[in-house]
């Protein structure tokens, strides 16, 4: 589960306002207020992004682990999600399966688009 509280953290201790920290990963600074509030969960590749530019691991911002450069690797990133699907009820489950299969399709597409632009 997405830990809103080490993002606040993370960007308090940088002294950033979240307007500047939306800025610089392109999204609307309201979709980041939400972040923080734990109002919405940030999709894995938003996780990415802001793993990137705090500078910490994905790991750390899902609460895997309680060091912030404590790099995951693929198999123990793969384990967590499993462990938290098994948290979730029936309905959840679908949810997240239709999610992950509209965003394979999407990478599909995106690599597609790629692939003709070269």
């Amino acid at each position: 589960m997405f830990r809103a509280d080490r993002l606040f953290e993370l960007r308090k201790g940088k002294g950033l306002t979240q307007k500047v920290v939306a800025s610089n990963i392109k999204i609307d600074r309201t979709t980041y207020v939400r972040y923080e509030k734990e109002q919405i969960q940030p999709p894995i590749d938003m996780t990415i992004r802001l793993a990137d530019f705090f500078g910490v691991s994905i790991g750390y911002l899902l609460g895997l682990s309680n060091s912030p450069d404590d790099d995951m690797t693929l198999d123990e990133l793969e384990s967590a999600l499993i462990d938290e699907v098994h948290g979730l009820d029936e309905e959840d489950k679908k949810e997240l399966l239709k999610d992950a299969q509209r965003r394979k399709k999407l990478q599909e597409l995106l690599k597609k688009h790629q692939a003709e632009e070269n």
